[in-house]
């Protein structure tokens, strides 16, 4: 099991068909490998790090030999997991059930409240994420998240400023993100 010290790692998957779904962001603070380490399995995901990142390892053994002394060690596992799987299940359940605004201002959203800094203009996201990488969180293709922002822009949501994204109506943003509802005016 790994956990981020700094830096940022992003998680995919990739389909048989080539086709790369970009899992998750994770930042410091945050473990991935959790269950590999618990059941034995391979990694679901491939874990990549697009800048220098400081890791702590904890391999099997050393994570046996605390849950066996240390008890609250399962109950954080058990909870370290659960938090995973609700976020595939939601992840899961956007892609089935939700159009691609409210997917793309749900991941923009859960972005911000990791890697977000406040500025005089709104929350800048610190980690730069091409169109593409959005597209793959959000299972569609480069050109409607092009459309998208173009559209959150629009709308007063945000500004994209030499390719860094700042979220300039949060609020705004995060309704849309938590309503499901369709891309339409929420006012500044």
């Amino acid at each position: 099991m790994f956990r981020i010290v700094s830096g940022s790692v992003r998680l995919s998957v990739m389909g048989e068909d080539g086709r790369d779904l970009l899992y998750q962001l994770f930042g410091p603070g945050d473990c991935f490998g959790t269950s590999s380490v618990i059941d034995g399995e391979p990694r679901p995901q491939t874990a990549d790090a697009h800048e220098d990142v400081e890791l702590q390892l904890l391999d099997r053994t050393t994570i046996d030999r605390l849950r066996l002394t240390h008890f609250e060690i399962n109950s954080a596992l058990l909870k370290l997991l659960s938090r995973h799987m609700r976020l595939l299940s939601d992840h899961f359940a956007g892609a089935t059930l939700n159009e691609v605004s409210f997917r793309l201002a749900q991941r923009l959203t859960d972005i911000a409240q990791t890697f977000g800094e406040t500025n005089t203009e709104g929350i800048a996201l610190s980690t730069r994420l091409s169109q593409s990488e959005l597209a793959a969180m959000v299972g569609t293709t480069r050109q409607t998240v092009n459309r998208m922002l173009q559209r959150f822009q629009e709308q007063g949501w945000l500004s994209i400023r030499n390719g860094a994204i700042v979220l300039t109506n949060l609020p705004a943003l995060e309704i849309a993100a938590h309503s499901g509802a369709r891309l339409r005016d929420f006012s500044r």
